[in-house]
């Protein structure tokens, strides 16, 4: 994982703009005018800052797994985060559920691998989906040869002027009842933080250059730039592998 500040992406997005057109930066104005107190420039830096979290989570999630960092953040059933873990030991093969206790939402799995399978899984699938839905019926869901996890919702709490947020899952199956998580990668939901100045994000490497583009596009619709849709196409055009 690398890091992106709000002052990096603001220089980035103007670069974007620039190559275009030259000066497109100082092209989009705003009802104050622009004077270097209050108007375009100033506005467009917040309008970048604000939309930045957006650009992220939107990469993230459209990513293809295999370029994404598989060290996002990286847990086992030793971290801190693992809560409330259990397991139904009746089953032939019995399920594992357990619930993370994450600084911010969870967005999407990178990995999942379980101590007694060879199967490393790369999708979270919601209960709500068809294939969760699946998982509900003994004789069609996930087989430790086979293994689905599945995504069963969060919850948010308050502590201390802090907030955590419980996220639960759920795997079919483990092979044998003493099974456990022994890897899992995930990617958090970023937030915007109003501390614009301070604030540096934590991101996927190799898709840098996608959110950048992905980010531009979102000012440019913004201001009602046509010029959008261009950078859309740019931010989907992912790394090879």
């Amino acid at each position: 994982m690398s890091s992106l500040s709000v002052l990096d992406a603001q220089k980035l997005v103007r670069k974007n703009l620039d190559e275009v057109d030259p000066n497109g930066s100082w092209m989009l104005t705003d009802d104050t005018g622009s004077s270097s107190d209050y108007g375009d420039n100033k506005s467009l830096d917040v309008t970048i800052a604000r939309l930045l979290p957006e650009a992220i989570n939107a990469v993230h999630l459209a990513a293809p797994v295999a370029v994404l960092d598989w060290d996002a953040k990286e847990l086992t059933y030793l971290s801190s985060e693992f809560i409330d873990a259990e397991r139904e030991t009746g089953a032939d093969e019995p399920w594992y559920s357990f619930c993370l206790e994450l600084s911010k939402p969870f967005l999407r799995l990178v990995s999942f691998k379980a101590s007694d399978s060879d199967i490393t899984v790369m999708e979270a699938v919601p209960r709500s989906s068809v294939e969760g839905r699946k998982q509900a019926n003994e004789y069609i869901r996930g087989r430790y040869d086979r293994p689905r996890l599945v995504f069963e919702g969060g919850s948010s709490v308050t502590e201390d002027n802090s907030t955590t947020y419980n996220t639960y899952f759920k795997y079919y199956s483990l092979k044998t009842s003493s099974g456990y998580c022994q890897r899992m990668s995930i990617i958090e939901r970023q937030v915007y933080s109003a501390d614009t100045d301070a604030t540096t994000y934590t991101i996927c490497s190799r898709v840098q250059q996608n959110i950048i583009d992905y980010l531009t596009a979102l000012v440019l619709e913004a201001y009602s730039d046509q010029r959008a849709d261009f950078y859309h196409q740019k931010a989907n055009i992912f790394p090879t592998i």
